[in-house]
């Protein structure tokens, strides 16, 4: 990826591809190129990384927990704020997010997961409050707002 600039000072990101026609002595015969105007992408590149940047701040920074997990219940991610209750994220990832909850709220917890899962709207008025169990094993009450 290049940069060119236009006679206007507008700045343009580019991508060079070059190449050599050899003729029957192996000797270079031709050279050629193409260039293409990639400013947009790198546009969108460079707005999505500061995005995710912005997020994953946020997410690293917030006191609630997060956890984001696959339609298999796996962990993908999980908030440095889980450190509170004695886990380290690195160790969450990668486990079953039923590991976290309380035995007597899994079916509370796997009803509402089916429900985000299959996309179905989620009524507000019902209480999603259930226990956790920390690192330590004790039961923790939490409240979850999860979404789809």
């Amino acid at each position: 990826m290049s940069r060119i600039i236009l006679p206007d000072g507008q700045v343009r990101h580019v991508e060079n591809r070059t190449g050599c026609e050899f003729g029957q002595a192996n000797d270079v015969i031709a050279i050629y190129g193409t260039m293409v105007d990639a400013t947009e992408r790198e546009v969108a590149r460079a707005t999505l990384t500061a995005s995710e940047a912005h997020l994953r701040l946020l997410t690293d920074h917030a006191r609630d927990l997060i956890i984001e997990y696959d339609v298999g219940r796996t962990i993908l991610y999980a908030s440095p704020s889980v450190g509170r209750y004695g886990y380290a994220p690195s160790g969450l990832v990668a486990t079953d997010i039923e590991g976290l909850i309380h035995p007597d709220d899994l079916e509370a917890v796997r009803a509402t997961i089916a429900q985000v899962m299959g996309g179905e709207p989620l009524d507000p008025t019902i209480d999603r409050s259930y226990r956790i169990r920390t690192a330590a094993g004790e039961a923790v009450w939490m409240e979850g707002s999860p979404f789809g």
